[in-house]
């Protein structure tokens, strides 16, 4: 079974913060950058996701799950 691949960068106050994460999906990806980082999906980003490759812009939904949690 194929890993979801959440990848990109966002700002931090020391610059842009550039990762690549993989989780069981989308929202455990989320949660695993959240976690490491408070600025995560409050300051101006661009994230790609997918199932093994990370070929789709998915910065609007990530931004929407940041909020609505």
């Amino acid at each position: 079974m194929m890993n979801y691949v959440l990848c990109g960068w966002y700002e931090t106050e020391f610059g842009l913060e550039v990762f690549e994460v993989e989780g069981l999906d989308l929202e455990a990806c989320v949660t695993q950058v959240r976690h490491d980082s408070d600025d995560f999906g409050h300051t101006d980003m661009e994230l790609n996701g997918g199932v093994g490759t990370p070929d789709y812009d998915v910065t609007s939904k990530v931004i929407k799950m940041v909020c609505a949690s």
